[in-house]
Order: C-alpha cells, then structure tokens, then sequence
C-alpha cells in the first residue's frame, strides 16, 4: 500500500502598511497521522526617522510552504501534500521621498504574540528552508526581468539571519520607487529542491545521509530512511510555526527601517 506524507503548508497573506490580517491553513498528514493547521499572516511597519516612507505588498504575495507549483516526474510517489502549492515570494513597493542612506528588512517571525524568530531561524541552520534573498524588479508586475545591478547600483547585503539592507539607493529629492521581491526557499538539505520532487527520487526504505549540507543515499548501517527524514525535517518545520494547542496563525513580521 502506498504511504502518503502531505508536508506542511504555511500561508501568509499579503496587506499593506502596518495592517493586519489572517488567512486560510493548511493540514497536513505525515505516516498517516494528522497533524495540527498552520496558518499565517504577514506584517509590514516602518521605522523612519525624518524621512517619508512608504511600504505596500503585493496582493498575490504570500509565503506557503507547500508542494511544488508543478511536481517534476519521480520514481516513487510516497510523499505528497494537501493541494497547496507552495508560494515563497513576497513583492514589496517601497517609496521614500528625501535623501536616504539605507533601507534595512528585518524579518522577525511570532506565534501567539510570542517571538519565534530563534526557531525559524534554527530551520535555516539546519538547512530545511533558506533565508529569504532580495530581488531588485523593474515594474510593478513583479514578472519582469530582475533589474540588472549596474543599471541602478542597487545593492542587497545579508547581515545576519532575516536581515538585509539595501544599499547605493538613488539620491533624489523627489519621490523614489522601488520593486523588491523576497525570495524565501527550501533548503540545502533538499537540494534547494521542493522536498516532494527531492524525497521521491529515493524509495521510502532507502537509507540516507547528510554529505556536504545534502542528503544522499548511502549503504552505510545506521542511517535513516527517506520516510524517517522526511518525517523529522517536515515535523520540524510545522513545529517551528504552529502552535499545538489552539492553532493561532504565525505572523511573518517585517521591519521596514530608513537612515
């Protein structure tokens, strides 16, 4: 019989300024047992300092993940999901009128009003998920080309886990307009991959290993199945977002500052 293990599936919806809103959610099932929802929303604030500066998202923005948008062909078919496709781009319309220096996102993650980020982040260290990149875009559609750095000298410098800064801004008196789009992913373990497309090149029963960040077969004893990983980065990630006992939505809170 053909085990099913639908993965979690975070959605996060997209508003604008320092509004507030809950979405929809997701279960999952992993060993045919079901799981708790995680549901989720999005926060954007500003903190500015003499300078007007305004932050909208993208209606279409969220961050969920779930299964691949299309799932490649695999041999095996023993991890599947709920339906819910997975969407990791967040697009940010950023506006600033007078000169500024820097922009920095900071991206804090909160469960029950609590802050969660340390969790979050641990599930990038461990590499389940990647650390959101930032994409400079050349209009409002959010499906152009990305803009090429040299022809706005824009730059995005990770400082540290969820934050980043943009810098060379355009100096201008004048209103300046900016397209960034967050690009949050899945991790090394999994190739970077969607782990549905990554886990069903293996069969359940094979045994695995971490080589070089990644997981990769191997005939060595004492190593765990595909199914076992699965289960335990999967697990992991729905631990690090949802809470148990009255499933109250994660918030992905992120800080606008302007110097």
């Amino acid at each position: 019989m053909k085990n099913a293990a639908k993965f979690v599936a975070f959605a996060a919806a997209a508003v604008t300024g320092a509004a507030l809103v809950g979405v929809g959610f997701a279960s999952w099932v992993i060993g045919g047992q079901t799981m708790a929802s995680a549901g989720g929303n999005i926060q954007v604030d500003t903190v500015v300092d003499g300078i007007n500066l305004e932050v909208s998202v993208a209606e279409d923005s969220a961050v969920v993940y779930g299964g691949p948008q299309q799932p490649k062909a695999a041999e095996y078919s023993w991890l599947e999901n709920d339906s819910t496709a997975e969407q990791l781009k967040v697009n940010l319309t950023i506006s600033y009128t007078g000169i500024v220096d820097n922009i920095t996102i900071d991206l804090a993650v909160l469960r029950d009003s609590v802050d969660i980020t340390s969790s979050y982040n641990s599930c990038i260290t461990q590499g389940i998920i990647s650390d959101y990149s930032v994409k400079f875009m050349a209009n409002g559609d959010f499906n152009s080309s990305y803009v090429d750095d040299s022809e706005q000298h824009l730059t995005a410098e990770d400082v540290s886990a969820g934050k980043c800064t943009i810098t060379n801004l355009p100096e201008s008196e004048t209103t300046v307009t900016l397209y960034v789009q967050l690009e949050f992913g899945w991790g090394t373990l999994f190739g970077c991959t969607n782990p549905v497309d990554f886990f069903n090149d293996f069969a359940p029963d094979d045994m695995l290993k971490q080589n070089g960040g990644i997981l990769e077969k191997t005939q060595e004893p004492g190593n765990k199945t595909a199914r076992e990983w699965a289960d335990e980065l999967l697990t992991k990630l729905g631990n690090s977002l949802t809470n148990y006992n009255n499933g109250v939505s994660t918030t992905f809170h992120l800080t606008l500052t302007a110097e």
